[in-house]
């Protein structure tokens, strides 16, 4: 009897083991395909064509190696992970911990403009809250025009589901390198948080100092404001792309810049003047902003001298153009109004300046007799004869296109004019 009960318990706990070990099994080799193929459903209900090579069970939930995603929208865009850790929530993704990856976008505005839009319309995430990298590389094309492109390395970065996926970040880069047509610029720094009401960019210029944003774009409440703030600095530490300001690679002029500008948009439902780019009968934003540009030692125009610059004004307009109100110029000697417009986004400036007179006398002293160029003939007569030996006046008029898409159309035009003449006595 006692042999029987012996018998049977042990055919219990024999058929418990093997159901035990057949749920381990199914654990080690289903539910690693379950998670795959979870992944795949959800990538492609937002759009994106996800595959996976092959997972595996961890400790600590699933991992997955050689993915690579596509964006059904964004044509050419790639992103491509060696390995992505997964965090479950039974059988769905709560978060995801991606290793190597490697991101490639073609078409920058493209695809920001895309995943703008997509934002918070698409699926609620499901189960999954976070997503984070490390020692990211991105290749971006196009950020600016045909003729840009970025490099940007050591990227890390957490997003959030707040509800939607994406609608808190905290990213930031180590190194950012790029060109603008033929012009290289950086290496940068750059720290992006964003929640789903604001949006915060810092870029850190200068290398020496790291942790000092000399570029703040912020966006929240309807406004998106713009600061720029450089303190007098070589132009070279701060990695700017100088040949598309017309400078050469031995130039490394001093510069200084305050600027700030601030974009409005109108309430919902607001009507008005629209501008090119908004809906028909829709007010458009409206923006304004103020610049103090100062540059020492920079060679402008034909004149081999370097010249001091300052160029100064406030903006106003409707949509993507803005005037310029109240604008100052002074280059070398010369100094006079500013007049033109900023248009669009990225911005295409087009500025035009006018001298008020100045007596000639003033071309053989001071700045200008330093500035032989600038002179002339006549100034460097009145620098060895003397002031009193020049009469009448002499005037500098320019213009200025400088457009961040087309760096190519980029040019400076400077016309000096001068009525002067000289006597000896």
């Amino acid at each position: 009897m006692a042999t029987k009960s012996r018998s049977r318990l042990g055919s219990r706990f024999g058929i418990a083991l093997a159901i035990v070990a057949l749920g381990l099994v199914t654990l080690f080799f289903v539910l690693p395909e379950i998670v795959r193929r979870r992944a795949i459903s959800d990538a492609a209900a937002r759009g994106i064509q996800l595959t996976v090579a092959k997972a595996r069970l961890s400790l600590l939930g699933v991992r997955l190696f050689g993915l690579e995603a596509r964006h059904e929208k964004i044509p050419g865009a790639v992103a491509k992970a060696e390995e992505a850790n997964v965090d479950l929530a039974g059988f769905s993704a709560a978060a995801i911990h991606l290793h190597g990856l490697d991101v490639t976008v073609p078409d920058l505005l493209v695809a920001a403009n895309e995943l703008e839009s997509a934002r918070g319309a698409g699926p609620a995430g499901g189960d999954l809250r976070r997503v984070t990298f490390a020692n990211a590389l991105v290749h971006l094309a196009r950020f600016a025009g045909a003729s840009t492109s970025l490099e940007v390395e050591g990227v890390s970065g957490e997003l959030l589901s707040t509800p939607a996926l994406g609608d808190e970040a905290h990213l930031g880069a180590e190194k950012i390198t790029g060109s603008l047509g033929a012009s290289p610029f950086g290496p940068w720094r750059t720290t992006f948080d964003r929640t789903r009401d604001t949006m915060t960019l810092r870029v850190m210029l200068d290398p020496s100092k790291p942790q000092v944003p000399q570029v703040i774009l912020a966006r929240g409440a309807g406004k998106e404001n713009l600061d720029v703030k450089i303190p007098r600095t070589h132009l070279k530490s701060l990695g700017l792309p100088f040949s598309a300001f017309g400078l050469t690679a031995e130039d490394d002029p001093e510069i200084e810049v305050d600027a700030s500008a601030l974009t409005t948009s109108p309430a919902p439902g607001t009507s008005g003047a629209s501008a090119p780019s908004a809906a028909p009968g829709t007010a458009a934003p409206e923006t304004e902003g103020a610049l103090v540009f100062q540059s020492w030692g920079v060679h402008v125009g034909r004149f081999s001298s370097a010249l001091d610059v300052k160029i100064g004004g406030k903006w106003k307009g409707q949509g993507d153009r803005a005037s310029i109100q109240d604008g100052i110029v002074a280059v070398g000697p010369f100094g006079g109004t500013l007049g033109g417009t900023v248009r669009g986004i990225p911005p295409r400036l087009d500025f035009t300046f006018e001298s008020t007179p100045i007596p000639c006398t003033e071309l053989g002293s001071g700045t200008a007799a330093s500035q032989p160029n600038l002179a002339g003939p006549l100034g460097l007569l009145g620098s060895v004869l003397g002031n009193k030996a020049l009469t009448g006046t002499a005037t500098l008029t320019g213009a200025l296109v400088f457009d961040l898409a087309n760096p190519a159309e980029n040019r400076l035009t400077l016309k000096p004019s001068a009525d002067c003449s000289f006597t000896l006595r």
